[in-house]
């Protein structure tokens, strides 16, 4: 509520920017600014999560946002745990920050980005990992393991980006 009616600067890496909704239906945005930055959906088999590719982009590039109170399309789930059915699905969101990773390296000037990026994945490899069936999750927790051990191991993981409880249940994993 605190991002209401007044205009946000992403590059000054105000937090609760990274953490307001990230669907495709939630925004309006010109398409002079998409061309110029040339912001495009990551075009993977599947499509899921591309949204946060997407809205990654836009955040990384934009110096002006506005939140406004207001309801203006509404969007319906058919099926909120489809995305992890099959066996290959599972990483849908581990690809779609890999992208978003890659993203990054190609543009030097957006690694002050890095550490919200580590925070977004942590959240979406959470949100995930608790989507998933029992058999599952042990699979996923080794890949999520190994993704933030490569992360520290590059410098990369920045505590005072994480909350205290955050951070202290990445260093346990």
């Amino acid at each position: 509520e605190k991002l209401y009616g007044r205009v946000c600067n992403p590059q000054e890496l105000e937090r609760e920017l990274f953490y307001s909704a990230v669907m495709n239906w939630t925004g309006i945005m010109a398409r002079a600014f998409l061309d110029r930055w040339r912001i495009r959906h990551h075009e993977s088999p599947g499509a899921a999560y591309q949204d946060n590719g997407f809205w990654f982009q836009l955040f990384c590039r934009a110096e002006r946002v506005v939140f406004i109170p207001r309801i203006g399309y509404m969007y319906r789930l058919d099926n909120p745990g489809s995305s992890n059915k099959n066996r290959g699905r599972i990483f849908s969101m581990n690809e779609e920050y890999a992208w978003i990773y890659a993203y990054l390296v190609h543009h030097p000037e957006l690694h002050k980005f890095i550490g919200m990026y580590w925070t977004r994945k942590y959240e979406n490899n959470r949100f995930t990992l608790h989507r998933l069936k029992w058999d599952r999750k042990e699979e996923y927790v080794q890949h999520f393991q190994e993704e933030f051990r490569s992360a520290q191991a590059r410098g990369e993981l920045d505590h005072t980006w994480f909350t205290t409880e955050t951070w202290e249940a990445i260093e346990l994993l």
